[in-house]
């Protein structure tokens, strides 16, 4: 029955998105009004106005009617996150930890950002698609390759954030034998180097020279600024560009209902985080059956939490894009508190038989 319980609550949160559009600027609007324009084949931006206007070349509807089309992908990430909590936990859900991993599926920002036109719900599936083909990398090469060119076609440094992470994660699992590494390896860099023209091109950056990365970072930091969301975060260190990006509006910067719920949300994100830090956390690493999966949620997390965090000064636009990286941050602060809980649970049973 849960599938259906996602259905109805994601499906609640599009209607709630499409009403929010109609009196507030939002990009749906300008995606859809693609319906009407000559749309040619480009990545970012243009890809999901060519994907809007070649179905609706196919199928008209009206603007509802495509805010509940953009809502299948997200719910069916939804889907497959749960389904990998499930695999992923390698042994039976005590009752709190699913009540956990219901409450992370359910989250207001996961399932509001992901159910409305645009590139969030489509590249949340991407994504999705990618980290449950890493439960069994070998197995579901199609799904690896189907979330990569996703991912690819809409936020083209996300995809080479994601082989940055895999290759790592093949470098560091030692559960991998060297002849998988190396063909796992050599596949994930040629994709990166065939890929590399692409994604500079799509950012903005005239070379991967160290100097002009820099130049890059400094000129996004920079930019969006309007708005009552803004943070000026050139002069942050990195450790306050990850914790503004990450857990901000935090109470004290809420100026908004909207902004409240969020940093509720945001509270849980950082309790849940600091589970990290716990012993529990060094044994899901140390002795996951799949140390792979786990190397590379860790590696996504840590490079996209960085470059992200570094070229995003805009809470507004961080805490819709954040949902790229929650699912892998949710994914290892679950299997922690699973951990957790069943050493607690260990001890508070040999203290019973004694």
């Amino acid at each position: 029955m849960f599938p259906w319980i996602i259905f109805i609550y994601h499906t609640f949160f599009s209607l709630l998105y499409w009403r929010y559009s109609l009196s507030h600027s939002a990009d749906a609007a300008r995606y859809f009004s693609a319906v009407n324009k000559v749309t040619p084949f480009k990545i970012g931006t243009g890809f999901i106005e060519w994907l809007v206007n070649r179905l609706y070349a196919i199928f008209s509807g009206s603007y509802l009617d495509y805010f509940f089309l953009f809502t299948l992908p997200g719910f069916i990430g939804l889907c497959l996150l749960y389904r990998i909590i499930i695999d992923t936990i390698p042994f039976e859900l005590p009752r709190r930890v699913q009540l956990a991993a219901i409450l992370f599926v359910m989250l207001p920002g996961m399932n509001f950002w992901t159910s409305a036109i645009g590139k969030d719900s489509t590249i949340f599936l991407g994504i999705m698609l990618f980290i449950w083909g890493m439960v069994m990398p070998f197995r579901r090469v199609p799904a690896l390759m189907a979330g990569m060119l996703v991912v690819f076609l809409i936020r083209p440094h996300m995809a080479a954030i994601m082989g940055l992470s895999l290759i790592s994660a093949l470098l560091w699992s030692k559960r991998v034998s060297w002849a998988l590494r190396i063909i796992g390896l050599s596949a994930i860099t040629l994709l990166i180097v065939v890929m590399l023209p692409t994604i500079t091109n799509y950012i903005g950056i005239s070379s991967t020279n160290p100097s002009d990365v820099v130049d890059y970072i400094e000129s996004r930091q920079g930019q969006n600024m309007e708005g009552g969301s803004s943070v000026n975060i050139s002069q942050y260190p990195l450790y306050l560009q990850v914790f503004t990006y990450l857990y901000r509006p935090l109470f004290i910067d809420a100026n908004s209902a909207l902004a409240l719920v969020v940093s509720l949300e945001n509270l849980l994100w950082l309790y849940g985080s600091l589970l990290l830090l716990t012993a529990a956390f060094r044994n899901v690493v140390k002795n996951h059956y799949n140390s792979l999966f786990i190397y590379f949620n860790i590696f996504y997390v840590m490079f996209g939490t960085i470059v992200l965090a570094t070229t995003t000064p805009n809470l507004g636009i961080a805490i819709r894009q954040k949902t790229m990286l929650l699912p892998s941050l949710g994914l290892l602060i679950l299997m922690t508190y699973a951990v957790r809980l069943r050493e607690k649970m260990s001890i508070q049973s040999n203290n019973t038989s004694i």
